[in-house]
């Protein structure tokens, strides 16, 4: 059925000449605001808040905006003169030769920014302007936070050995950290993102995890101590489940593919991917992506195949807040590009607009961004409602608000839209 919003607030007009990259469009986590990198007739750059214009810059980094996680505050780096900088709430900070890809980092607090930057020939990591530890290079993955704010996990390599520092411990030498997950070009109608960074904290910030290499094995390094090595530990499943202590990861021993759980060893028949694991925010199921050797895949969910489909794109799969409902992007056997919740089919969609379906806060309903034909984006929700259309979704998607409400930001008829959408 599909339905106008209950509201749309228009936040900005949209100049699409001015518009150097649709991607750099970022929304705020509350989904009230919105960020865009313009390009301007000079050959410059600026940053504009709900299209009002900030300092301008000669170039405006890779990356776009980051939101604080409570959207009250928005960085990001940007170049003049040669010279990096990051901008917070459009303070410049320290110039820099380079700004590492990803950065800045903001804690789920909102209270703290962490970034590398590359001064001379070292690479440091700064945290709310401080300096830690300088490297000679530094991974692909950003720093990463635990859940409360309290610890960071970073990473580099210093003479050739590779260390990895919690808060202000370092742990190594290692022969090499784990590299930026490369995800397979599975089909580019259905955008995903990879994760952050290959680390780990639990739940509730008390123990930690990173993967390393040293003797041309791969192990999990967990509060200090080495894990049982593995010929390869797959990028992207290092995972803590939700009792904050079991870890759970795959991993390839003598050419097959494990999950390993604690002490245990579970083998599966097939492939696992990068981002192709993820975990039940309450007990300890967990639900993988696994690719046959007929290039089908599956999805396991509670040691239960869900089905077979042609793809399934690693990264989109979700597990709802009570731990029982799955969702995941799927193109099915026909070709079709489906999101499929609880192993039924919503759909066919030209593409699908989001990264993964999300559930509401209550677990009873989901949503996400799709798209019907050139200019139709419409987000539904619990495959009955189609909210729209509108002429483009920015790609964070939707949001649910106490489970009552849905928004997300949108483009229509030359304007940016703040929707907000009552059930």
């Amino acid at each position: 059925m599909q339905v106008e919003p209950t509201s749309a607030r228009r936040l900005c007009e949209v100049d699409t000449a001015l518009i150097s990259d649709l991607t750099s469009f970022r929304a705020s986590p509350n989904r009230l605001h919105m960020a865009q990198a313009l390009g301007l007739p000079d050959g410059k750059q600026a940053m504009a808040l709900d299209g009002k214009y900030w300092s301008v810059w000669d170039c405006i980094l890779r990356g776009g905006a980051v939101f604080s996680p409570c959207s009250a505050h928005l960085a990001y780096c940007a170049e003049r003169q040669g010279k990096a900088h990051v901008v917070l709430n459009e303070s410049p900070g320290k110039a820099f030769d380079k700004i590492a890809e990803g950065s800045p980092v903001f804690s789920p607090n909102g209270k703290i920014l962490a970034y590398a930057a590359l001064d001379g020939t070292k690479w440091k990591l700064l945290v709310n302007g401080g300096e830690r530890r300088s490297y000679d290079s530094i991974p692909r993955w950003n720093p990463i936070f635990s859940s409360d704010s309290r610890h960071l996990n970073y990473g580099g390599w210093r003479s050739g050995n590779a260390y990895v520092s919690i808060d202000d411990t370092e742990y190594g030498p290692y022969d090499d950290l784990p590299p930026i997950t490369t995800l397979p070009n599975i089909d580019i109608r259905v955008p995903i993102k990879p994760k952050v960074s290959p680390n780990a904290f639990s739940s509730d910030g008390r123990h930690w995890a990173f993967v390393a290499k040293r003797d041309d094995k791969w192990f999990v390094v967990r509060d200090g101590v080495e894990g049982k090595a593995y010929d390869e530990i797959v990028p992207d499943t290092l995972t803590f489940l939700s009792d904050g202590h079991s870890l759970v990861y795959a991993a390839v021993e003598a050419g097959h593919y494990l999950i390993a759980r604690n002490d245990s060893e579970q083998i599966v028949e097939g492939r696992l991917h990068p981002c192709g694991l993820t975990v039940s925010p309450i007990g300890t199921a967990i639900a993988y992506i696994v690719q046959r050797q007929n290039e089908e895949y599956s999805v396991y969910w509670r040691d239960h195949c869900i089905g077979w489909y042609k793809s399934v794109p690693v990264g989109t799969l979700a597990i709802s807040p009570d731990g029982g409902h799955l969702a995941f992007l799927a193109i099915n056997k026909k070709g079709d590009v489906v999101v499929v919740v609880d192993g039924s089919e919503v759909g066919p969609f030209d593409s699908v607009r989001r990264r993964s379906p999300i559930f509401s806060q209550d677990s009873k309903s989901f949503a996400f961004a799709a798209t019907h034909g050139v200019g139709r984006d419409n987000v539904v929700v619990n495959g009955r409602i189609s909210i729209g259309p509108f002429n483009s979704i920015v790609d964070e998607g939707p949001i649910f608000v106490e489970s009552e409400q849905v928004r997300f930001i949108a483009i229509k008829e030359g304007y940016v839209v703040a929707v907000e959408h009552n059930l």
